[in-house]
């Protein structure tokens, strides 16, 4: 059996669960070869086989800020800039501990590629360093990967330290060179199973998933919102019938994120801001027995038990329903009436089932001035939208404000619609493109509209990876050792790759 290393960093918490999918697809790409997963995460990714390297990666931020908009340089205001310095503190302590562990990825790792998760601060110190090793060995450096948002006018010197860029979102890259840096568009991947959860499950176009792809219709003149809301309102009749909900019955979703700190405080917050929410005197005659509360249990196992325990442990102010299980979850998605959710994937998942929203943002007080200062907008589906469509409660996560919202989503149900419409030319270029042709049996039973196909976040961010992997593994044994042959196999193995000029 063949044998590959491939380094991960999570650089931040909330990456964990995500890395942890992508190694679990990467040993599912090639079952023929035994890989070794070495790097930093948490403990889900432990689960998967991360042999972890002396860093412990809560000594990361929580969710790093990046500023992607009024923001001229990226290197030059890191650096400058005060209002990052508390940002370089944290990065710097995570670095200090790394410079002892050069040695020993270089020489006793000697992983094929190189994959980090967010926090752009972190992975350009890292990366330098890591190319600086490699140079001082006389080895050539393996593909570097970056997943996160990407600043806009990403400049052409950034491929010195990273090859290829793994975007969130479908900014437009433009800057004064004309150059695109080289990079895939992935988008979340909860917003791709929630489409693929639509489609099995309607008879009439079940037939357009199929094991690793899904064909969603588009076209000039086709609704793609009308198409989504039928969907959505088949598995709405079929989730109420089961649980006995009536059809005026009023279904609050919440989700309460996926790390220690975001579980009890979101579901604490959110329990008192639907108590008030029903004190209000618009409330007051509402039969409180015509209310339900949905709760979403993450699958992962320390999270699971989080957030049971944080439910038990609330007083809330009508039933409770638990959905553990992603099929689950999606259903109640798409039978409930206003939703409430922690800043992440979960957001595109309320949106593919055109859930009224509101983000629920818990942050340090000083990130939230951030957040605000340079961006104005920061989850993704906005970012992409470029505006705020779904409310962002980045600075009042608070009960009140939480409770008002409610209120007014209640007292305007064509909110639904509105959202609907807004988001709906931006949901299908968030997902990650299939590269294969639409099968001709397809394309001529659906010929009345376009068919596109796309693919797992995560499968597309494996596949990538490996393929550069293989690449390296191959001009890897082509070298003699010379720093110059070395970076001329370099640079044509990534412009073999199509990824420009490797630097």
């Amino acid at each position: 059996m063949k044998q590959a290393t491939i380094f991960l960093s999570a650089a931040c918490p909330s990456t964990d669960v995500h890395l942890a999918r992508v190694m679990s697809t990467i040993k599912g790409a090639k079952p023929d070869t035994e890989f070794r997963f070495v790097g930093i995460g948490g403990p889900q990714m432990g689960h998967e086989g991360l042999e972890t390297i002396g860093v412990d990666y809560h000594e990361f931020q929580y969710k790093p800020f990046f500023p992607f908009r009024n923001f001229y340089r990226l290197a030059t205001e890191n650096a400058m800039h005060p209002v990052h310095m508390y940002k370089r503190w944290i990065n710097k302590k995570v670095l200090n501990k790394l410079d002892k562990q050069y040695f020993e990825i270089v020489q006793h790792y000697q992983p094929s590629a190189f994959l980090n998760f967010e926090n752009e601060f972190f992975m350009i110190q890292f990366y330098k360093k890591l190319r600086e090793s490699y140079r001082h060995f006389n080895r050539i450096c393996p593909p570097t990967f970056q997943y996160g948002l990407t600043h806009k006018d990403q400049p052409q010197y950034g491929q010195k330290y990273v090859d290829h860029w793994f975007t969130r979102t479908p900014l437009r890259q433009s800057n004064w060179e004309k150059f695109t840096f080289p990079h895939t568009q992935v988008g979340p991947d909860g917003l791709y199973r929630a489409f693929r959860h639509l489609l099995s499950n309607s008879p009439q176009y079940k037939d357009l998933v199929t094991s690793d792809t899904i064909y969603l219709p588009g076209g000039e003149f086709f609704r793609f919102d009308d198409f989504l809301a039928d969907r959505v309102n088949e598995q709405r009749k079929t989730y109420r019938q089961q649980q006995n909900i009536g059809d005026q019955e009023l279904l609050i979703f919440v989700a309460g994120g996926n790390t220690s700190k975001e579980i009890p405080f979101c579901l604490k917050t959110v329990a008192e801001g639907i108590s008030r929410f029903l004190k209000l005197d618009e409330m007051k005659n509402y039969p409180p027995d015509q209310i339900k509360i949905i709760v979403s249990v993450p699958e992962f196992v320390e999270h699971k038990d989080k957030t049971i325990k944080t439910i038990n442990s609330l007083k809330w102010p009508a039933k409770v329903i638990q959905v553990q299980t992603e099929s689950e979850k999606f259903s109640a998605l798409a039978a409930s009436d206003i939703g409430l959710a922690c800043n992440g994937q979960i957001v595109a998942e309320c949106a593919a089932f055109q859930l009224p929203t509101i983000i629920l943002d818990p942050k340090p007080t000083i990130q939230m001035y951030y957040t605000s200062l340079y961006n104005g907008i920061d989850n993704d589906l906005n970012i992409a939208y470029n505006g705020i469509v779904y409310p962002e409660l980045v600075m009042s996560t608070i009960p009140n404000k939480i409770a008002y919202s409610l209120l007014e989503h209640y007292q305007d149900p064509k909110l639904r619609y509105f959202y609907a419409k807004q988001y709906a030319p931006v949901l299908q270029k968030t997902l990650a493109k299939c590269q294969s042709a639409v099968p001709t049996e397809l394309a001529n039973r659906f010929n009345s509209v376009q068919l596109t196909g796309y693919s797992s976040a995560y499968q597309v961010i494996a596949n990538t990876v490996l393929k550069a992997a293989q690449v390296y593994e191959h001009i890897h044994q082509q070298s003699n050792f010379t720093t110059q042959q070395n970076e001329n196999l370099r640079i044509e193995a990534m412009q073999g790759l199509g990824w420009a000029k490797g630097l």
